[in-house]
């Protein structure tokens, strides 16, 4: 499997930030945050205007959502926002 230039992992502070990773954590707080809502996928996908089967992909873990939805579901999910930032700090290189 190849990947371009831009799906390159970045490696910083001993952490590889990839689209899998970020699908995976994304997927974990969403299904905390909405996976006991009846129709949460649809629900999320009106608030985001997104598919609902993308946003079921995002909370199974399968996708991350691409940028626009990304900072949609952050402004709706505190919880979300507070892992983004999280994978942020952890993905910044040391002061020096």
């Amino acid at each position: 499997m190849s990947m371009s230039r831009l799906e390159t992992p970045r490696e910083m502070s001993g952490v590889i930030i990839t689209s899998e990773l970020i699908a995976q954590r994304v997927g974990k707080v969403l299904r905390e945050r909405y996976g006991h809502i009846r129709h949460a996928a649809k629900r999320l996908a009106r608030r985001t205007q997104a598919d609902p089967r993308a946003v079921q992909n995002w909370m199974d873990g399968v996708n991350a959502p691409h940028a626009a939805h990304l900072v949609r579901l952050m402004a709706e999910c505190d919880e979300l926002a507070a892992e983004i930032n999280a994978m942020v700090r952890e993905a910044s290189c040391p002061e020096a």
